[in-house]
């Protein structure tokens, strides 16, 4: 049975503000961006609103935002009218999600929070289509800023 956090300081380790370390990331697919800030904030309804804001190698910048809850259901991109993606709780500290285009998958991923509450680990996978072919990326990210969060022993925890 799946359980999903929803008391704030339950799931706190998922908020705040983590940028990209991309001496820690590796992308096989060919050169990652150049930056990447995510911001996930929570709603006082069990939301959670991703933000991700990146400069990619060329020095395109893309921003998208998503406003989900972790039970799996899909929920649309902001980038593209086609695009949605799910993301569910695997335990206090993981989320699992699955990105489509058009209904098909076109990535799936495991995001793994340390216990610490400093650093998330993303593993993706692309799956091959006829323009792209398949590829693996494991992106680590620092958290930024005097962000707080409870452990859950209710012990306040400063990243």
């Amino acid at each position: 049975m799946l359980s999903v956090p929803t008391v704030a300081e339950d799931v706190a380790p998922y908020v705040g503000t983590w940028r990209l370390d991309l001496s820690r990331s590796t992308f096989f697919s060919g050169p990652g961006p150049r930056g990447r800030v995510v911001t996930i904030t929570q709603g006082s309804d069990g939301t959670f609103r991703y933000t991700s804001e990146s400069v990619g190698t060329e020095g395109r910048e893309t921003r998208f935002e998503s406003t989900y809850r972790l039970d799996g259901k899909e929920v649309p991109l902001s980038l593209s009218q086609d695009e949605t993606i799910s993301v569910k709780a695997e335990g206090r500290l993981e989320t699992e999600w699955v990105l489509r285009k058009a209904g098909k998958v076109i990535r799936t991923g495991r995001t793994i929070y340390d216990r610490d509450g400093r650093t998330r680990t993303n593993v993706s996978r692309r799956k091959a289509s006829a323009t792209r072919a398949r590829a693996r990326r494991t992106t680590t990210s620092a958290r930024t800023g005097r962000n707080r969060w409870r452990n859950r022993r209710g012990q306040v925890r400063a990243a």
